[in-house]
């Protein structure tokens, strides 16, 4: 199992490095502190921050299976299902960009 991109370390909210394999060698982009919570948000706040954080990185690739799916789907009552998640996960994705 890979390890979220985002954690909490603290108060301190966390971007974890990334590493890939490239046609030369190896990609690393190093992690950084993205964020500190206040005193009143505290550890526990910061943690749950960092998972929101990582529900909002893996919207793009649920969209997209979204669409896939959708496009393969013959039965209308799992049509209307998909579509709402759809728009639910779009809804997900802009509120986390209009901040």
């Amino acid at each position: 199992m890979t390890k979220p991109l985002y954690y909490a370390e603290g108060r301190n909210i966390h971007k974890r490095p990334i590493e890939e394999k490239t046609d030369t060698g190896t990609s690393i982009t190093l992690g950084f502190r993205c964020a500190v919570a206040d005193r009143i948000v505290g550890e526990e706040g910061a943690q749950t921050i960092a998972e929101l954080m990582n529900r909002g990185e893996a919207a793009p690739s649920l969209l997209e299976a979204l669409e896939k799916i959708a496009e393969t789907c013959n039965d209308s009552a799992d049509a209307k299902a998909i579509a709402a998640a759809n728009i639910a996960l779009q809804a997900i994705a802009s509120a986390r960009w209009e901040r």
